[in-house]
This record gives structure tokens, C-alpha cells and sequence, in this order.
């Protein structure tokens, strides 16, 4: 998948982990670690260290493969990762991967996605092969550069730069700041729209050194986020819906429908419209597991300031209790938009 897909906006904001009172801690758990697990189902059978890193019983595994492979809508299946043990018992990483090579085409490309039946050399070389996509030279390099040449060009000719040319130049400028570093950048830096001749080219002269700036600094966060991931996974959009979409399809009366309890293939969603000014519309996340009232969902998070489009580094996990507990979905997701309108409303 070209690096270009995964780039646009700005820092990453952290997400908070949400505050738990059902949800079990586990200390000193005996893998070889020293982080400590942050959360574990009531059952036992679920467990999270961080945000990337989900555990799951055998019969978890078992459950819900069993329900996902039912589901043809449903893209993925997990594969069991390292285990670990926590309070006694025996737990493995739960890695979501496609179920075919297909399913992973239709969304990228096999080469950098995990794909069911893959063994660990094909997982290692898969995910090389990514660490070394991030390095490539973005195309739309080539294209800022070209346009700067025509721009000199059009600068020195004697005869000087009509309306069409410079209207022609500002608006590629302005496409290509779109694509690579957002609306929110280019906004802020937009070269001025009633100007024309040459100090309307002038304009645009001056915007694409600061633009290539801009993006070349996207791209080393955007590789920095992407190269600390430590396990293939699978590339998912900055847009919560179209994560899940990705990962489940489409269930019985759509993504958009609230469940009180969604079962494995199924999505927890709920309408924040107008509950925080300047945060989330909504939220959706897919559940690929379940521990009694307890759901492990693995999802993204749109995020208005995010780094990357697309990415092996967006996914994450999260444990929710049963509806109206303090670590539902609903209290969790409502806290986390609270706090975003709050460092949106701070950062304006």
C-alpha cells in the first residue's frame, strides 16, 4: 500500500483508557514483562495491556471464531498470538486477521496485511515489508516540485502569468495541500484568492515551500507512529465507522443501530450529536469478543488531528461492561468525547 495513504493532519491525541470499576486489575502477571495488565474481564477470560495489546482464553478464541466464521458479511477471524498468564490462568494475544487474501486486497494489498493461515515467516516478512513501505518517497514529492518549476518558469517568461495560469497553479497547490497535510493546515496557509498576475503567483511561490515543509514533517511522525507497532495488524482508517465496516461489514439493521449488548460480529454505537461542542458526532466499535457482560472490541477513533488516514497503528482494543455499568461503552465513549471537546476547545 503506498505511504501515502496513511498520512494527513497533525499529532495523534492520546485516548484515555476510560476509568473501570467492574473491570478487574491484574498485577505481576507471568510473562516476562514488567507492564502489568490494566484490565481484565470479571470472567477472567479477557485481558488489556496498553491499547494494542488484547488476551484471550482459548475458549474465547474458540467462541468466537466459531460466530465470525458464520458471518459472511464479517472480514476477519483471530489468530492466537504469545501467551501470557494472568491470575492463573493462560492467555494468548489476539491478533484480528482477514480471513482470505481477498478480504485483504479489497482493503489495501496481502502483501502488508495479515491474512488467516499465514505462518510466522509469512508474518515477519509481511511485516518488513511494511516497515519498508515507510520509507518510500511519497509521489506527491514529484508532483510539488513540478508544479514549483512551472511556477519559476512562468515567473521568468517575459510575457508573465495570465488569470488561467495562476488560478491553474493555486488550485493544484491547494489540491495537493488537501491530500497531504488537511484542511485545517491549508486553511491557515491558503494563498490569497484575488490576487492574480504575478503577485498572485508570488503567492503560490511562497506556499509550496512551507507546504513541503509541512508534509515532509507529517511523514516523520506518520513513520515514527507506524514503526513502533510491534505486530502485523491489520490497516485501519482514521473514521470509527469505516473501521468497523472494514472488520465487520454490515450487520442486521446496520452499524448505525444501538445495541444494548452486541453480540461477537456485531457493534456497540452510540450518537453523541450535540453532547460536547467541538467533539465526536458518534462512535462505533466491533466487537470481536465476549466475556459475560464484558465486550473486546477493536476499533479507530476519527480523529480530526490524527497523523495518518489510514494505518497498522490506529487500531486499538477496549474492554466495556454491560450497559449503565461505569464501564460501559456509553460511560467510556462520553468521557473520552468530553475530554476531546475539551483539548479541541483548548488548542483553538
Amino acid at each position: 500500500m503506498a505511504f501515502l495513504q496513511r498520512t494527513a493532519g497533525n499529532a495523534a491525541v492520546a485516548r484515555m483508557l476510560g476509568r473501570r470499576t467492574t473491570v478487574q486489575r491484574a498485577e505481576g502477571a507471568k510473562d516476562g514483562g514488567s507492564q502489568r495488565f490494566e484490565k481484565v474481564s470479571a470472567g477472567g477470560h479477557l485481558a488489556l495491556r496498553g491499547r494494542q495489546e488484547a488476551y484471550a482464553s482459548e475458549e474465547m478464541f474458540a467462541e468466537a471464531n466459531a460466530r465470525l466464521a458464520g458471518l459472511d458479511r464479517v472480514a476477519i477471524t483471530l489468530r492466537r498470538g504469545t501467551p501470557v498468564e494472568v491470575a492463573g490462568q493462560k492467555l494468548y494475544r489476539v491478533l484480528p486477521v482477514f480471513k482470505t487474501a481477498a478480504h485483504a486486497d479489497a482493503v489495501g494489498s496481502a502483501e502488508h496485511e495479515p491474512v488467516h493461515g499465514d505462518d510466522d515467516a509469512q508474518r515477519d516478512r509481511k511485516r518488513a515489508a511494511h516497515q519498508r513501505s515507510l520509507g518510500r518517497r511519497p509521489p506527491e514529492f514529484e508532483q510539488l516540485n513540478a508544479l514549483a518549476l512551472r511556477v519559476n518558469k512562468l515567473l521568468d517568461s517575459r510575457k508573465g502569468p495570465d488569470n488561467r495560469s495562476v488560478n491553474g497553479a493555486r488550485e493544484e497547490a491547494m489540491t495537493l495541500a488537501l491530500k497531504t497535510v488537511g484542511g485545517g493546515w491549508m486553511g491557515e496557509n491558503l494563498p490569497h484568492p484575488e490576487r492574480f498576475g504575478r503577485e498572485g503567483l508570488e503567492d503560490v511561490k511562497t506556499f509550496l515551500p512551507k507546504l513541503a515543509a509541512a508534509y515532509a514533517e507529517r511523514i516523520a511522525a506518520a513513520t515514527d507512529q507506524e514503526a513502533r507497532v510491534d505486530e502485523l495488524l491489520i490497516t485501519l482508517p482514521n473514521d470509527c465507522q469505516a473501521a468497523a465496516q472494514r472488520l465487520i461489514g454490515r450487520p442486521e439493521n446496520g452499524l448505525g443501530h444501538r445495541r444494548e449488548r452486541p453480540e461477537v460480529g456485531e457493534n456497540h454505537y452510540i450518537d453523541l450529536n450535540g453532547a460536547a461542542p467541538d467533539g465526536w458526532q458518534n462512535h462505533f466499535a466491533a466487537v470481536i469478543m465476549r466475556d459475560g457482560p464484558h465486550s473486546l472490541t477493536y476499533e479507530a477513533a476519527a480523529n480530526r488531528d490524527a497523523v495518518l488516514q489510514q494505518g497498522k497503528s490506529l487500531g486499538y482494543f477496549a474492554l466495556y461492561g454491560a450497559a449503565r455499568a461505569e464501564d460501559s461503552f456509553d460511560t467510556v465513549i462520553g468521557a473520552q468525547n468530553q475530554e476531546y471537546a475539551a483539548a479541541s476547545t483548548a488548542r483553538a
